[in-house]
C-alpha cells in the first residue's frame, strides 16, 4: 500500500468516526431534551420568565426609553431598560390582555413543572398553550371595544395592536351580513370565544 492510499484510508476512517460521533451527540441531545427532568427545567424557565414580566408590567412608564421612545433618561422600570422594552412591547401588542398573557406563561410553566410525565404530555401542554394564546388575543379584541381613556399612552386601543386587529377583522366580517352594531357583536363574540 502506498503512503497516499494509507492517508486516504486514514482520512476515511477519521471521517467515519466523526460522523458516528455527530450521530451519537445528536441522539444524546435528543434524549436529554425529551427527558422529564429537562422538560421540568424548561417549565421552570417559563415560570421565571413570566414572573419577571410581572414587575416589568407593574412598573411600566411610557416615558422610559424603549424601541419607540427615545430618551436620555435612565429607565424607571423596576427591571431597568430590558423591563421597559418588555413592558412596552407587551402593552402595545396586547393592551390590558398583556397581564393575561403573563399569567398564561406562568400557569403553563407551572403545569410543565408539576406534570408527572412532562415529556409524555408535551403535545397536550402545547395545545393548551396555543389555545391559551389564541384566547388572549380574542380577549384583547374584546378589550379593544371601549374607547381608551385620555391617559392611555398608546395610539392603539385598550386591546393593543392585536386586539384592535382582531376586533376590526371580525367587525368587517359581521358587516358583510348587513347587521347593525357589528362592532358590538364582534366584541361580544370575541369575549365569549376568549
Amino acid at each position: 500500500m502506498t503512503a497516499q492510499a494509507a492517508r486516504r484510508e486514514e482520512g476515511s476512517a477519521l471521517a467515519d468516526w466523526a460522523r458516528a460521533l455527530a450521530a451519537d451527540a445528536a441522539t444524546l441531545a435528543s434524549r436529554l431534551w425529551a427527558h422529564d427532568w429537562t422538560a421540568r427545567a424548561r417549565g421552570a424557565l417559563v415560570v421565571a420568565g413570566g414572573a419577571a414580566l410581572v414587575p416589568a408590567l407593574v412598573s411600566y412608564n411610557p416615558q422610559d426609553p424603549s424601541w419607540n421612545v427615545a430618551s436620555t433618561l435612565a429607565a424607571t422600570n423596576w427591571l431597568g431598560a430590558p423591563g421597559a422594552v418588555a413592558g412596552d412591547l407587551l402593552l402595545q401588542s396586547l393592551g390590558l390582555a398583556a397581564a393575561l398573557a403573563v399569567l398564561l406563561l406562568i400557569v403553563n410553566g407551572v403545569q410543565r413543572v408539576r406534570e408527572a410525565r412532562p415529556a409524555a404530555s408535551r403535545d397536550l401542554l402545547r395545545r393548551r398553550a396555543l389555545l391559551g394564546a389564541v384566547a388572549v388575543v380574542l380577549l384583547a379584541g374584546a378589550f379593544a371595544l371601549p374607547a381608551p381613556p385620555a391617559a392611555w399612552p398608546f395610539a392603539g386601543g385598550l386591546g393593543g395592536l392585536w386586539g384592535d386587529a382582531a376586533l376590526a377583522g371580525l367587525t368587517r366580517l359581521i358587516e358583510l351580513t348587513g347587521l347593525e352594531g357589528a362592532r358590538f357583536f364582534a366584541a361580544g363574540a370575541l369575549a365569549v370565544l376568549g
